[in-house]
């Protein structure tokens, strides 16, 4: 029988990622004055355009960079989600918990190479070059693990992810056991 496993998981913000929600923030609170000032004051005072415009495009305008500058802080809250099924493994990235992005599919017996992602196997693969690189790591102590592989779109890919204990027991059924570099079945 096979296993349906689903893994979802935060991935935790460092402080760059608050800094630039800050600045996001900040932005588009200036942005939105400067575009309702140009509008409301400078062209109706300049007698470009009428007052009713005037405020129309201001109030339009600060919607505008509020309801964007929004939209781009919300990107900052992730979630990374993997399906496994049958030795496959989609990999989705959801932005607030509204919007899934389906980013790789990938079966567990066209990896190439498989193992615990450490300080020695990034040293190993810190030579070789990648056409994509996928980091669904949580920022946190979690063991990661990595997965080699061509991929039909992205050509040689490489993988880091933090999958749970059943998922790798499973996954070993579809790896052979030659592409296992360091995985501890603990």
């Amino acid at each position: 029988m096979d296993n349906l496993i689903e893994y979802l998981y935060k991935k935790k913000n460092k402080i760059i990622d608050y800094v630039i929600q800050v600045l996001i923030v900040i932005a588009s609170i200036t942005i939105a004055t400067f575009l309702f000032l140009l509008f409301t004051i400078i062209l109706v005072n300049a007698k470009l355009i009428n007052v009713f415009l005037g405020g129309m495009l201001g109030l339009l305008s600060v919607v505008f960079c509020v309801y964007y500058g929004y939209k781009f802080f919300l990107k900052f809250n992730i979630e990374y989600e993997y399906i496994y099924f049958a030795g496959e493994i989609d990999f989705d990235r959801i932005y607030s918990k509204t919007i899934r992005d389906r980013l790789v599919s990938v079966k567990c017996s066209k990896f190439e190479k498989f193992g615990e992602f450490n300080d020695d196997i990034k040293n190993q693969l810190k030579d070789e070059e990648f056409n994509k690189l996928f980091n669904f790591s949580s920022n946190t102590d979690k063991t990661q693990y990595y997965a080699v592989f061509k991929h039909p779109d992205f050509k040689k890919t490489i993988i880091i992810f933090e999958p749970p204990v059943e998922m790798l027991n499973d996954m070993k059924k579809y790896i052979r056991n030659n592409r296992f570099n360091s995985y501890n079945n603990e």
